[in-house]
């Protein structure tokens, strides 16, 4: 785990003279590398390897709708504590608002706290200036689709767009207004990761929720694009900037909505893939001396271009492409540095017996880059089964971690000053 931490440097001056303290104050920072998983590092190439059903048992009073999480939602990677962490569910499915939190230890999702009970989900209890339930804090479930993002500079999980419709528990009619009571104004909501706390905000966020959201390591801020413009995010300040305006068509009814937007490390770009027969891919470049400078530019379609259906996208830091749209046992590879496009059919490793790996449940995909390997989750139809994927290239070799001499350096964990 990752937390703030502060250091107390002992220095010892001479054995008659006794040691010397010396304090000095840091941000968040890693103790150790995170180790590999013996079982993931040990997936060939091109092979799935089946971890098991997705389990969950949230709400604790009504939980039989809980695998709805990752209908039209999907889960991102928290790099500071090596886990990946998801939220969703929402209009039409499970009201569960816990955070959904995966091990690389066990291999296993579980439950971060508890989610509001279905018992509690009542009209008197919602807290609709925050879109949170009043009793526990939890926001309001939804679906989350590409605008979840783990931004590292402020240790936060951020939901970026609001509910849109009630589930199942939930309300379904306000007698006030006789409609449904969950079409709300989007507020932030944030997780805080170091303090395990949720922050949920009054103001408004002015983008569409249909867009896709990315942190920019380059600048620290978060980048959301969609047909109605592209706008910048400041986790830090919480300032909300639009740089570009609404796209005229064609580029802006080809960008489409509920998409995926992903970082491309090796040239600071952005790519954003939309969902259609074929798929299309847009390149985004950021001015971050002039964000109004930023371009979108919709490249060349290949001809062996995959059909999409809305589906997540992740890049993979071990052969430098951008992964995902699992169909039918397809996995699905775009290369930036060459606009091209490759499809494999996985080979499934299964304890289990699982002989057929089926297809990706909407954006539920994540990259780990310890061990070199796609996680995804499958659709009801393919049994909500979570998977490690390994598409190409060498397990990654995780950095060493940090050593200090017993004489140089005591580490001392206190509990984190942050909200």
């Amino acid at each position: 785990m990752v937390t703030t931490r502060r250091y107390v440097i002992l220095c010892l001056f001479g054995g008659l003279f006794g040691l010397l303290g010396l304090i000095s104050f840091g941000g968040p920072v890693r103790a150790v590398a995170a180790a590999q998983n013996p079982a993931l590092a040990a997936i060939p190439v091109n092979t799935a390897l089946d971890l098991g059903g997705y389990d969950c048992d949230q709400p604790a009073d009504a939980p039989d709708h809980c695998r709805g999480i990752t209908d039209y939602s999907g889960f991102v990677y928290d790099s500071q504590r090596h886990q990946f962490v998801m939220f969703g569910g929402g209009h039409a499915t499970t009201f569960r608002d816990d955070l959904s939190v995966f091990d690389f230890d066990t291999l296993k999702w579980s439950s971060a706290y508890p989610s509001t009970l279905c018992s509690d989900m009542t009209l008197a209890n919602m807290d609709k200036t925050r879109n949170r339930w009043a009793t526990t804090g939890n926001p309001f479930a939804r679906h989350t689709y590409d605008m979840t993002v783990y931004a590292p500079n402020t240790e936060e999980f951020l939901m970026l767009l609001g509910p849109v419709g009630t589930g199942y528990c939930a309300p379904t009619i306000d007698p006030t207004t006789g409609s449904d009571p969950f079409y709300l104004a989007a507020r932030l909501s944030a997780y805080s990761l170091s303090s395990g706390a949720w922050l949920t905000e009054e103001r408004t966020m002015p983008w569409n929720f249909l867009s896709a959201a990315e942190y920019d390591p380059a600048s620290g801020k978060i980048i959301i694009l969609g047909a109605y413009g592209l706008w910048v995010f400041d986790p830090t300040t919480r300032a909300m900037t639009q740089a570009l305006d609404q796209f005229p068509n064609p580029l802006g009814s080809n960008l489409g909505y509920a998409n995926n937007l992903t970082y491309y490390p090796p040239t600071g770009r952005m790519y954003y893939i939309a969902r259609g027969d074929p798929t299309l891919v847009f390149e985004v470049t950021l001015d971050r001396a002039n964000w109004a400078g930023s371009t979108v530019v919709q490249l060349p379609t290949p001809a062996n271009a995959p059909s999409s259906q809305e589906s997540g996208w992740v890049y993979d830091s071990v052969s430098q492409v951008i992964g995902g749209g699992v169909r039918d046992g397809q996995f699905y590879a775009y290369d930036p540095a060459t606009n091209t496009w490759v499809g494999k059919t996985m080979q499934p490793q299964s304890s289990a017996g699982q002989t057929t790996i089926g297809s990706q449940a909407f954006h539920a995909i994540g990259f780990d880059p310890v061990n070199g390997v796609f996680v995804f989750i499958t659709d009801y139809a393919s049994g909500s089964r979570v998977w490690a994927y390994r598409f190409g290239g060498p397990v990654p070799t995780p950095a060493p971690p940090p050593t200090f001499a017993p004489w140089q350096t005591l580490r001392l964990q206190l509990p984190s000053l942050r909200r």
